[in-house]
């Protein structure tokens, strides 16, 4: 590959660190290293996607249609290509990305006392406030995103595995995540979510699928490395497409000259539920208090249950055995005084004044199991808030 038309415009362009571009001899270097990656051996046709991407990039960052800003830690202004996982198309109608919670100055990342004002206490009021019936999950999220934001060198990227019925907080809690790290939340330019029925429902497409991925992934980390990255439906995916995200979450420094140990990998799943459920019936039954219940009466066989079970979304890959999730976090389903908790902060988020015979009508309605107990109930607080669009 004849680098020479690009040797040609360095005297026009000149120079541009002092702006936060790149140079053209930086340029030149990179562009060569990457095509020396290439020629030195055979790589998939995911791999060359990957370099080409880098390649352009390099080159947008040496024309000045990129460049870094400084006010977000190892953050670019991204070029469209990488703004929307459907659009790979140039487009100038995309909007900018935005500075989060991460707007302080410095390069290597946020103050650690600013961080943990904004981050830490944020999510500890957040998930005390909104996330009912969870104190297992609660105390692991916060620890987790906390002890990783605040590690200005992390070994390797956050990855938590999230586990339980539908309606018990799996949703809320990678919202208020993304809301406690940047300042336009889920609706971040650095926050990407993936749903298996939707962004990959066709198996037969599975190396599209892998080739789209790769390469979503490493345009995205190599603008930004404080990326949030989280997949819905984990038990509905193909095998073949977890293990090509595998690469991204182990504690290799750099994968083709990009580091994700700053990213946040966030799985979302209903697989394992049989297993909390028992657990939480059988404390039940034994007349113990639901908060006794700690991580590890339920961690060690939900994770070996996920290893073992082909419908998991996790078998058989290895982000088990390699030890890829950092934390596997149960949901523990939710009962009657759970969903009263949920139908008032509803009432209370719309401005509504308390009704107590609405919060009790509604929980009623609702159906719970096991059969003969009624103890949890079976979308958690998930219709609440159409539901209560029938009593108000």
């Amino acid at each position: 590959m004849d680098l020479g038309l690009f040797r040609d415009h360095k005297a026009a362009w000149g120079q541009r660190d002092g702006d936060g571009s790149v140079s053209w001899d930086e340029t030149i270097h990179q562009v060569q290293q990457k095509i020396r990656k290439w020629n030195a051996r055979s790589l998939t046709m995911t791999g060359k996607i990957q370099v080409l991407n880098a390649i352009v990039l390099l080159i947008l960052l040496s024309l000045g249609l990129s460049t870094i800003d400084h006010t977000v830690p190892y953050c670019w202004d991204p070029p469209p290509v990488y703004k929307t996982w459907n659009d790979f198309a140039f487009r100038s109608d995309l909007p900018t990305v935005e500075a989060g919670i991460l707007d302080v100055q410095g390069h290597h990342g946020p103050p650690e006392s600013q961080l943990s004002h904004r981050h830490a206490t944020g999510l500890e009021v957040a998930l005390h406030k909104k996330l009912f019936g969870q104190h297992v999950a609660s105390r692991v999220i916060q620890k987790s995103v906390t002890g990783f934001m605040n590690n200005k060198n992390p070994r390797k990227p956050l990855v938590l595995s999230l586990h339980g019925w539908t309606g018990t907080g799996k949703d809320l809690v990678r919202k208020l995540i993304a809301e406690n790290i940047y300042k336009k939340g889920m609706a971040s330019s650095f926050v990407h979510q993936f749903v298996t029925s939707t962004h990959f429902p066709n198996w037969s497409q599975l190396e599209n699928y892998k080739v789209k991925q790769g390469s979503y992934m490493i345009g995205n980390v190599h603008i930004c490395v404080k990326n949030m990255f989280i997949f819905d439906e984990m038990d509905k995916m193909h095998p073949g497409l977890i293990d090509c995200i595998k690469p991204y979450l182990g504690y290799s420094e750099y994968l083709d000259g990009v580091s994700y140990r700053q990213a946040i990998f966030i799985f979302l799943s209903n697989a394992g539920v049989q297993h909390i459920t028992q657990e939480a019936l059988d404390f039940w039954k034994a007349g113990r208090d639901r908060e006794e219940i700690k991580l590890h009466d339920l961690e060690p066989a939900l994770s070996l249950t996920l290893f073992n079970n082909k419908k998991s979304g996790l078998w058989p890959s290895s982000l088990m055995d390699r030890n890829l999730v950092d934390v596997v976090v149960p949901f523990l389903p939710l009962e009657y005084r759970h969903v009263l908790l949920c139908v008032k902060a509803e009432m209370s988020a719309r401005g509504l004044e308390p009704n107590q015979d609405v919060v009790d009508q509604m929980a009623r309605d609702l159906v719970y199991f096991p059969k003969s107990e009624k103890i949890f109930s079976a979308k958690g607080c998930k219709t609440i808030n159409r539901r209560l669009d029938y009593f108000t």
